[in-house]
Parts: structure tokens; sequence; C-alpha cells
């Protein structure tokens, strides 16, 4: 037999997926980001988009959420219709990321699963379930890598999507004397998906504010005091809503406090900022910063944990806390920058982070769970 239909026909193997069972999590309740269940639902993004791609290779797919009451729904995603399956919660309490849900688990136990994927690796849906279930079971499970990057389940998992440079550098670097590294050949970089055609530049939308940013308000969440300084010398808009809102437009009320806005309505109003800021020294690459990009707009962020391979030189500024005022107004005073910088955002987001920008990321998912079954 030629060598190349031997090598087609094990790629082929490698990839069968048939019979497989792949369960998505989303590791904090959805209600952790001020949306209901049903606008959940409606948002288009690569935690809808990953599964959907892992469905159209042929693997039986669901995506389990902890949401504000039991139901199921479906998810279509080209031809494929996936389940989306929502679990009260069992706990309560303030901070809603540590919010998980025993039905979850208890389904889990009861609906045998090849391979579990989470979202997250802090929140208390992963955390519980992996505890109660999935490590004592030895079910193989997989971390797409939100914010946080450390866990003590992160050498047990068979594959960890990270999405920045420097969440890598992190992740294999060596703890203490102790603590090894995460081995490379459990790493993965995976790209942001955006919809490029909802978040998209609004050319004739006027733009109202200097600087335009976007986030919960809620307590030691955000670095706030950047954008309150910002705010003495330029003309800065917040989106975003939380339980500081009120107190934040009594105490700043020369910053435009917009609240909360409908996902589908906040490319509108991403349009009318000159740049995007974003102000948290501990996020590696917030989804905001991606629908900024694919909106046409330059962005600045802190370098302390945004490194340069997700706020490329291109399109935007890493920006230093001892002196960031002033790169910003070196920056807003060039307004043929901005528009070359605002090009080459919207285009970087049309190659990169499209709808199907993760599909090698699911091949390499399939091709290793396959070969374990």
């Amino acid at each position: 037999m030629p060598l190349i239909c031997l090598q087609l026909i094990q790629l082929n193997l490698a990839y069968s997926t048939n019979n497989m069972r792949i369960v998505y999590i989303q590791s904090y309740p959805i209600y952790h980001d001020n949306v209901t269940d049903e606008a959940w639902m409606k948002i288009e993004n690569r935690d809808k988009w990953m599964p959907g791609i892992t469905a159209e290779k042929g693997a039986e797919v669901e995506i389990w959420v902890v949401g504000e009451r039991a139901n199921i729904r479906n998810y279509s995603f080209g031809n494929n219709s996936i389940p989306v399956r929502f679990f009260e919660r069992s706990s309560s309490g303030k901070r809603t990321k540590f919010h998980f849900s025993r039905d979850l688990i208890e389904f889990a136990r009861n609906n045998p699963v090849d391979h579990f994927v989470i979202k997250g690796l802090d929140g208390g849906v992963g955390v519980e379930l992996l505890k109660r279930y999935i490590i004592p079971a030895k079910i193989p499970f997989s971390f797409v890598i939100g914010g946080e990057f450390r866990s003590k389940f992160n050498k047990l998992a068979t594959h960890i999507f990270y999405e920045s440079d420097r969440q890598f550098q992190q992740l294999i670097k060596k703890r203490w004397w102790i603590l090894p590294g995460i081995p490379t050949n459990k790493l993965y970089k995976l790209p942001k998906s955006v919809n490029t055609d909802e978040f998209k530049p609004y050319p004739d939308i006027p733009k109202e504010f200097d600087v335009i940013t976007m986030g919960r308000l809620i307590p030691y969440y955000k670095n706030y005091q950047a954008i309150i300084k910002l705010s003495s010398t330029f003309k800065v808009a917040v989106i975003g809503g939380g339980e500081l809102l009120d107190e934040f437009r009594l105490e700043y009320p020369n910053i435009h406090w917009l609240g909360h806005i409908n996902h589908a309505d906040v490319p509108t109003y991403l349009s009318k900022g000159k740049v995007f800021f974003y102000s948290s020294t501990r996020d590696f690459f917030p989804r905001a910063i991606a629908e900024a990009v694919s909106c046409g707009l330059p962005v600045a962020a802190f370098g302390d944990s945004i490194s340069d391979d997700v706020v490329q030189p291109n399109f935007g500024i890493l920006l230093n806390k001892r002196n960031y005022e002033d790169q910003m107004t070196v920056l807003l005073s060039d307004d043929n920058q901005l528009t070359e910088m605002g090009k080459n955002a919207r285009n970087y987001a049309l190659k990169n982070w499209h709808l199907k920008s993760t599909e090698s990321a699911v091949d390499t998912l399939l091709s290793n769970v396959g070969s374990s079954l």
C-alpha cells in the first residue's frame, strides 16, 4: 500500500470520533457576568463555537452550565444541534464565582462522559465537579484558561489551552523548589474567537469619548483608579454594570457610566470611543480586548499582565503604571496613527480571531482523546 494512503488511514483513525462523548463545562455560573439564561443563549462566542466545531467533526457534544433555573435548550451550529443543560445552583453567597451545582455533579455520575473540557480553572462549578467526581472517577479532562492560570488540578489535566505568551511562561515556570512547571506537551495555544459580523466598526458613529472601557463594576475587580485618573484629562466612558455603579456615578460624575449594555449593542457603544482602555493589571487576555479590536479600536492596556502577542504594536500600546497618562496623551494626539491602528486592529481580528479560529485546537483535542479510548 502506498505510504501516503497508509498515512491518511492512520490520520483518520487518530481523529475517529465515533461514540466519543465530550462535555464542555462553564466553570463560572453564567449569571456571574450579570446575564440571564436567555441572554446567554443569544451570545455568539468561543464558548459555544468550540463545542460546535467539535460536533461538526462527529463527536457527541453537550454544554453544561449553572444558571438561574434547570432547563435544557439547544444551540445550533451549522447543521448540528447541541444540547445545553442548565443546572440550578446548590450554593449561595455574595461571591458568585464559587457557586456550584450538586445536580450537575450527580448528573455527571449517572451519564458517562469520555472527556470534560472545563472553561475556567477557579470557578466553583468546575472545581467542585473535579473534586467530587472527575478526579475520584479518573475521567480525563482539559482546561481552557480564562483569567486565572494557577490550579492544583493543572498537573492532572490532559490538555491546558492557554491564550497568551505570558500565561505560557507562567505555566512552565517552576514554583519555589518543589513544584515543577507544567510540561509543554500539555500546553496548547488557543486563539480568541469573536463574532466579527457583530463586533465590527461603525464609522458613521461619532467619537463621543476619548477613552472607552468595559467591565463589571464590583469591588477589587479592576484597576478603577487608573480610569478615574484618566478622566481628569480625557473624556472617559465605562460600559458595565455591577454593585459599584450607583456609587461611582455619584462619586465621579465626570465619567460617563453607561451601565450594563446588552451584548448585541456593545459594538455600537465601543465605536463611540477613540481608544479602548483595559485597566486591569491581573488579566492576561480578556475577551473585551478581542471584541474592541474586532470593532477596529486601538487598544491600550497595562504591560504588567498583557503581553505584546495580545496587544500588538501595530494596533495598540502597552502601558507603564509610572507614566501611562503621558502615554495616553501621546497616543490620542495623533489622529492619523489612531486611524491606522484601527484598520490594523480590524484586519487582525478578521484573520486570527474568527468563528473557526479554534479548529486546530479541536483537532488536537479529538486526536488525543480518540487515541486514549
